[in-house]
């Protein structure tokens, strides 16, 4: 795992190969979620991560989305590879050298978090209202 820190977001490379949606589950219960470039500094800060390699990021296929729910479109920034995105179906997105390529998101590949490393302790909270309704809560300490 390599872990730097650039203004105000830290990202986490992490070696572990993962389907997108393992990828997102593991970022989300690590840290924060999978990575999102919304703008040229927070791209090339996370290439400075990967050197040559490819990863997961946080946009996949449903109008181009973000992991953490933002469409695409809402910013101006993409940054994809020549002829892409392409029209496969069930896309996810990789990044490699500084470019995006979509890809199925069953397959495997190393992927980058963003958020801090949380020592996450779980607790649940119940409802005086509705005992049966719970509600659970991780946080960072």
């Amino acid at each position: 795992m390599t872990f730097k820190e650039f203004s105000e977001t830290r990202y986490v490379l992490v070696n572990k190969s993962m389907n997108w949606t393992d990828a997102q589950t593991y970022c989300r219960e690590k840290y924060t979620d999978l990575a999102s470039m919304r703008n040229t500094t927070e791209n090339e800060e996370i290439q400075k991560l990967l050197e040559s390699s490819g990863a997961w990021i946080g946009l996949y296929k449903e109008l181009w989305k973000w992991s953490d729910g933002q469409l695409r479109q809402m910013t101006s920034f993409s940054n994809w590879n020549v002829g892409e995105p392409n029209t496969i179906l069930n896309s996810c997105v990789t990044t490699t050298q500084s470019k995006w390529s979509a890809r199925l998101c069953d397959a495997k590949y190393a992927f980058v978090c963003s958020g801090e490393l949380c020592s996450t302790t779980m607790f649940s909270r119940v409802n005086i209202h509705k005992p049966s309704f719970f509600q659970n809560f991780h946080f960072c300490s």
